[in-house]
């Protein structure tokens, strides 16, 4: 990476309700060019992952132009144009979208009381094997 990075371009940074105007600056992991944010509040976000990739790269205000080299994982261009058209901008740095999870996966997952109970269930043998061969080391000597 390098070690003076220039800011390429401008993008609002959109974290967790944030107003401020952030930085976005390029880094190379690899062989790939990523985008990255430098917020005055939020502090440095240089995630790889395709959602910030493409938030950065779509709303970004380029200083020179857009990079001759974008990240490798942008989400497809479909998207854009869907985003670009609809009325409400989706907000990509809501938790709470980001913690909701299909019916299925919540059905599948055990509840915490039948954790417990199995843990407690696996101490209590194990305990007992263990007191049952105590006592037979002590009856064979």
């Amino acid at each position: 990476m390098q070690t003076n990075p220039k800011t390429i371009g401008f993008h609002p940074c959109g974290r967790q309700g944030c107003d401020k105007k952030a930085e976005t600056r390029t880094m190379i992991k690899g062989r790939n060019h990523y985008l990255y944010s430098v917020c005055p509040a939020c502090k440095v976000d240089q995630s790889t992952g395709a959602i910030l990739q493409t938030y950065l790269w779509n709303h970004t205000e380029w200083l020179d132009g857009e990079p001759e080299v974008s990240p490798p994982n942008l989400i497809e261009a479909a998207a854009k144009i869907e985003a670009e058209t609809s009325e409400t901008e989706i907000d990509l740095f809501d938790p709470e979208a980001l913690e909701t999870e299909p019916e299925a996966v919540q059905a599948a997952k055990v509840p915490l009381l039948a954790k417990v109970l199995l843990g407690g269930l696996a101490l209590g043998l194990t305990v007992m094997g263990v007191s049952g061969a105590m006592s037979n080391m002590k009856a064979v000597k």
